[in-house]
């Protein structure tokens, strides 16, 4: 499998990631409008940013250090994972 293939198979493993990746894809979004665009609760959107992070999917665009206005989008490796899932049938 490639690394887009096993990148998407994480993020489909998580209904939450599923929906943060859906519209992180659309464009870069602060915590506060995933939540709204999402329906998720704000714990769920946080968690699945962190895995998303930690698997080099989704990168912080504002300063590590600012805690109100932190600004996330996709990796280039994010993009792919997505088009990957989007081509192969794996998300509606």
């Amino acid at each position: 499998m490639s690394d887009a293939g096993a990148d998407a198979g994480f993020i489909a493993a998580s209904k939450h990631r599923v929906a943060v990746v859906r519209r992180l894809y659309e464009s870069p979004a602060l915590p506060r409008q995933l939540k709204e665009d999402t329906g998720r609760q704000y714990s769920r959107v946080s968690e699945a940013l962190n895995s998303l992070r930690n698997k080099d999917l989704v990168e912080l665009r504002s300063p590590e250090e600012r805690k109100k206005g932190r600004l996330y989008s996709l990796t280039e490796s994010g993009k792919e994972a997505w088009e990957f899932m989007q081509e192969t049938d794996m998300i509606e």
